[in-house]
């Protein structure tokens, strides 16, 4: 529920300051704005090591959070990443130390990792790399359409992959497990986790309509589905940072 509540909160956030505040009245309460969004940020940093207890938590039934250990490796390079926040976020030395050490606890159940996930995961790729080269050929990209900077790059590297790896935890994995001890079925509990995963990127609305309104809450979908035929968040996380690459560099 924290970590639910951050993550609409940041979206909120930017929603309120990019399409909504003026610029007369961000001026006169520049200060306040700043104090709420340096707090905000706190939050945000928590994200990590709040997954990294919810899977403490939840050692011995991990395959029903579909977390398994390659997830784990992609924790723990989510945990690496952010370590240049420090000090602000001194708390992802404990996340990554105790990814570290749940790889090899022997208490641990994780979810299964077979060959079918790896094949998804080189179908899903494939298929994104063919649409890319047919979006390309039929509209004629040019150097202009792709936005490949140091600046987005580094944005992607230190701040997307960190918050993509976590974001299929509290989503896919965490959301899905509660709504499913509440009692919905399987398809319920994936559309209804679409539904609030296209809702949090309400950030979209002004800026990217067609984001907000269908790919945000297809790609939510498409996830769940995933997750659910293969029980692993890893395969996932690989489909959503796919996407990430093609929706953040590449301009339409």
């Amino acid at each position: 529920m924290i970590l639910l509540f951050t993550d609409f909160s940041q979206s909120i956030s930017i929603l309120l300051y990019d399409d909504l505040f003026s610029k007369s009245f961000k001026e006169i309460y520049a200060d306040q704005l700043k104090f709420w969004i340096i707090l905000l940020y706190w939050f945000i940093l928590l994200g990590i090591p709040l997954v990294a207890l919810v899977i403490r938590l939840n050692r011995d039934q991990l395959q029903k959070l579909s977390i398994d250990r390659p997830y784990i490796l992609l924790l723990t390079l989510a945990g690496l990443l952010i370590l240049y926040t420090l000090p602000y976020n001194y708390l992802a030395i404990v996340a990554l130390i105790y990814s570290v050490y749940i790889l090899f606890e022997k208490n641990a159940k994780f979810g299964y990792f077979d060959n079918n996930s790896l094949r998804t995961i080189l179908l899903i790729t494939g298929a994104l790399a063919a649409v890319v080269i047919c979006v390309t050929v039929i509209f004629g990209f040019s150097k202009e359409n792709i936005l490949f900077t140091e600046q987005s790059l580094r944005h992607f590297v230190l701040e997307i992959i960190p918050i993509t790896i976590y974001e299929e935890a509290i989503y896919r994995g965490m959301l899905c497990m509660f709504l499913k001890d509440l009692g919905l079925s399987d398809s319920k509990a994936i559309f209804l986790q679409a539904f609030i995963f296209g809702a949090k990127h309400i950030n979209y609305l002004f800026s990217s309509p067609f984001s907000f309104w269908l790919a945000i809450p297809l790609l939510g979908l498409i996830l769940g589905i995933i997750v659910f035929r293969t029980k692993s968040l890893t395969v996932s996380t690989f489909v959503h940072l796919l996407y990430n690459i093609f929706a953040g560099f590449i301009v339409f």
